[in-house]
Formats: C-alpha cells, sequence, structure tokens
C-alpha cells in the first residue's frame, strides 16, 4: 500500500490528511486553541485523595487540577499488591511527574497517568515499566525475536514497545532511538528532581510530527504546503526520524494541494449523506440520536431477478467503503449496516469477512457482530473525539436541526486560505474580506499572519457560507 501524508498550513488552521493508494483515509484538523495536551508531562503535586473515588486530584499548573485514578498512579509503586488502593500509593502534598492520557472534556480536567511514555518513530519508551512489547502488526516471529533481542541486549532500564516501523528500519537506527529516548527520560527525571511543583517538564509533541510518525511503516511521500511548516517539520525530522527527510518535499505548486491531489473533494463527499460506489450503487449514512445506520442502496441490482453474484459484488464495494468512511469521519457509538440480502451462507461469510478485513487496524477498537440472514450488521467503535462532521458543520437552526451548515470557524479557515493563496500566486493586495459577523470574528484572529494588508469587514447581510475577497 502507498501511503503518503500531506500537511497543509494555513493562518487558522492546518490540515494533515493521510493518503492510502491515491484516496483520503484520515484527515486531522488543527487549529490555534485546541492544541491537545495529550503526551506533555508535568511535575505535579497531590492536591487530594479522594479513597471513595480511588483517585487523586493533582495540581499541574491549569486551571483545573488533573485527575489521577488508582490505576494510573500504581507505577509510582510497582511492587504494591494489586488490590492496593489510592490511598497506598499516593498521599497528599506528594510531588510526582505526571502525564496527560486525556484531554478535558467539559468540567473535567486532564486525565493524568504516572506511567510515563516516551514516544519516537520507532519505539516507545516507558522508562518506568519493565519489558519489551512488540507490535502485534509485525507477524513474522524470526522478526519479532530480533527487535525483542535487539533492544533487550541494551540493557537500558524500564522498558520498550516496538512500533510497526521498526521492522524496516536498520538495526543501528533503532538502537540510536533507543538511547536517545533513555538519555531524554534521564535529563527530563534529574532536570525536575530540584524543581518546585507545579511545573511543566515537557510539552506535548508537535501534532503534525505525530501524524507523521503514526503513519505506520515509511510513508512514500510526505508533502508539505507551507514554508514555516516545512521547516518546521524538516528541523524535527533531522532529530527524530532522519531516514524520512527523502520523502519530505516542499508543494510550491500554484494550485493548492489539496486541490491538486483531489482531497478537497473527498472531504466534501465525507460530510455528505450519500456515497457513490463504483458499481453504481451507493452508501447511505443517516446519524440518530442513538446510532449511525447505513444502508446499501444496489441500484437495480437490488431486484429480485439479480444473480447472487451482482449482489455479493455491490456488498463487497460497499463493505470497503463503509469501512473507510467509518474511520475517515471518526464515527463512533452503534453502528447499525443494512447490506443487500444475500441467500448463499457462503456469500454471507465472504462479506463478513470483508468487512472484518476493511476494519483492521482501526484504532477505534471497533466490536462487529455476527452478519445476520437479512443482511444486518451490528457493532461498535470506540469515540476518539468529535467527528468529523462535528469539526466542519453545525446544527442548522432554521430547519430545526434537519440540515446542518459548515460552522463559522471552518468557513473563516476556508477565506484565510483562500487569501493565503491568492497572496502567494503574487496578488498585491491590500486586501478586504467581507464576511458574516461570526466568520469575520474568527478571521481578525489571523491579520497579523499574513504578508499582505487585510483588513476585515463584518457584513450582518452576507450569509454564513459566503464571503468576499476585495482589494482595497
Amino acid at each position: 500500500m502507498k501511503i503518503e501524508i500531506l500537511v497543509e498550513e494555513s493562518p487558522l488552521e492546518t490540515r494533515v490528511a493521510r493518503l492510502e493508494d491515491g484516496r483520503l483515509a484520515a484527515l486531522d484538523i488543527l487549529r490555534p486553541g485546541e492544541e491537545s495536551r495529550i503526551g506533555a508531562i508535568w511535575l505535579g503535586r497531590v492536591r487530594r485523595v479522594v479513597p471513595g473515588m480511588e483517585a487523586a486530584f493533582v495540581e499541574i499548573g491549569e486551571a483545573k487540577a488533573g485527575f489521577l485514578t488508582a490505576t494510573d498512579a500504581r507505577a509510582r509503586k510497582p511492587e504494591a499488591p494489586r488490590e492496593a488502593g489510592i490511598g497506598a500509593l499516593l498521599h497528599e502534598g506528594e510531588i510526582l511527574l505526571v502525564q496527560a492520557i486525556r484531554d478535558p472534556v467539559g468540567e473535567k480536567g486532564v486525565r493524568l497517568s504516572a506511567a510515563i511514555t516516551l514516544a519516537g518513530r520507532d519505539l516507545v519508551h516507558t522508562p518506568l515499566e519493565p519489558g519489551i512489547r512488540v507490535s502485534r502488526k509485525i507477524e513474522d516471529d524470526g522478526m519479532r525475536k530480533r527487535l525483542s533481542a535487539l533492544i533487550g541486549g541494551l540493557g537500558i532500564a524500564g522498558g520498550f514497545v516496538v512500533r510497526t516501523a521498526a521492522a524496516q528500519t536498520p538495526a543501528e537506527a533503532v538502537v540510536a532511538e533507543a538511547q536517545s529516548l533513555a538519555a531524554r527520560w534521564t535529563a527530563l527525571s534529574e532536570g525536575m528532581r530540584h524543581q518546585t511543583a507545579p511545573r511543566l517538564a515537557s510539552a506535548a509533541p508537535d501534532p503534525v510530527v505525530e501524524r507523521v510518525l503514526e503513519a505506520g511503516g515509511s510513508p512514500d511521500a510526505i508533502v508539505v504546503e507551507g514554508r514555516v511548516a516545512f521547516a518546521r517539520l524538516r528541523s524535527t525530522l533531522e532529530t527524530m526520524a532522519p531516514q524520512l527527510l527523502g520523502c519530505l518535499a516542499l508543494h510550491a505548486e500554484r494550485q493548492a494541494l489539496f486541490e491538486a491531489r483531489g482531497v478537497e473533494g473527498a472531504i466534501d463527499l465525507a460530510l455528505s449523506r450519500r456515497v457513490p460506489l463504483p458499481s453504481g450503487g451507493a452508501i447511505v449514512i443517516e446519524s440518530t440520536e442513538a446510532l449511525v445506520a447505513i444502508d446499501v442502496d444496489g441500484g437495480s441490482v437490488g431486484a429480485a431477478g439479480d444473480a447472487e453474484a451482482a449482489r455479493l459484488r455491490v456488498n463487497l464495494e460497499a463493505a470497503e467503503e463503509i469501512a473507510r468512511q467509518v474511520r475517515l469521519r471518526d464515527i463512533g457509538g452503534t453502528i447499525v449496516i443494512d447490506f443487500i440480502r444475500l441467500r448463499e451462507p457462503q456469500s454471507r461469510r465472504v462479506l463478513a469477512g470483508r468487512l472484518e478485513q476493511g476494519f483492521a487496524g482501526d484504532s477505534g477498537a471497533p466490536r462487529i457482530a455476527p452478519l445476520s440472514i437479512f443482511g444486518l450488521v451490528e457493532m461498535t467503535r470506540r469515540r476518539t473525539g468529535p467527528s468529523l462532521d462535528a469539526r466542519l458543520s453545525e446544527s442548522c437552526a432554521p430547519c430545526e436541526g434537519s440540515g446542518r451548515r459548515p460552522t463559522s470557524a471552518a468557513v473563516a479557515a476556508e477565506a484565510a486560505r483562500r487569501l493565503s493563496r491568492a497572496i502567494r500566486a503574487g496578488a498585491a493586495g491590500p486586501f478586504r474580506l467581507v464576511a458574516a459577523p461570526e466568520v469575520a470574528a474568527h478571521l481578525a484572529a489571523a491579520l497579523g499572519r499574513f504578508d499582505r494588508p487585510v483588513s476585515i469587514d463584518p457584513d450582518p447581510a452576507c450569509a454564513r457560507g459566503h464571503y468576499e475577497i476585495l482589494t482595497a
């Protein structure tokens, strides 16, 4: 499979797309002010231990204290019995290093863990948890044993998780990364030994770099639109993954990167309820309060006189597209799929296998129930964050929620991208941007990020999704 990572930086957001064999498989939208804290490390102070909750609240220097459960605190005292409660693991006023494992939600603060992890491209160092664990995606037993022996023979305290990418990396590069991660832990832990708490010890990883490192294996291409993002990514890769520098390239063409690679059209399709299939059929995705329903529309193929093979062909196309769309849209919760009914048990087994194959390796940890004789499949998938639909659109008040419209942030980001492209193409300006007031409010935050003078003109008569870029 050919894997490409496309990065597009604009004043209001950075978008990172993962393409598999030329098709959009994942999209991340990173906006200032919405940065994740996951991976950040603090020197924290235990404010309160709550035995009834088997948890503690830890001051980390933010408005809300972090939340640390007994399970996540166990790395502090690995010798403690498994049944030991939070009171046996921590005490009020104690100073300890903690790491964010989940972002704040509503009134809840950051979810913390005392089991610190330091991630590289090929390895994850677990300095407080011994043992070598190899990714299940490395299926070759000989390779698993060689990697485990290679890392285990270094004599580094703590443990390591060997990522899938390590199977394609020279042994000396894997060893160098293990030693680098161990040195980083020594510097971090020693550096915090005499510091006062609470204090940030290590910021959350650069999200763009994280997406690149999470690509699995070695991406065939990493293409960046935006010189600042390109320079930042190149500098980080020189330290963390120098072997990836050869596939890093700057997109300098006039046509926008996402437009040139068909990503914009794929995003529009991912926000549509109807997705066409190669055979002429389609899948129809409908969200309700309780679940997401996906119907396979075979068109004329669904007629009673059609051959079993034709119905199976449409269903197999649908199974692949459903798996791709669910991951791309980041759909979570309960999902019910209505396939075209198949008469033969063998056909149903083939279809069930194709659906399972489509979701293999999905980070949402899907659980798929058996296909019924009526063509129905029930499945669940873990929510990993807001869906793509929720990030880019919202319920439309005039139609009482029966439709959706772009969010003001999404419209502002689109306007900022268009203006940035006009400037890169040589337009002199100065510019005046006319938009709805709620869109203009987002754009105002980006005024200092353009290379030309720009003024924002809020116009109450302007519809949410419309704007004008004018030369003053």
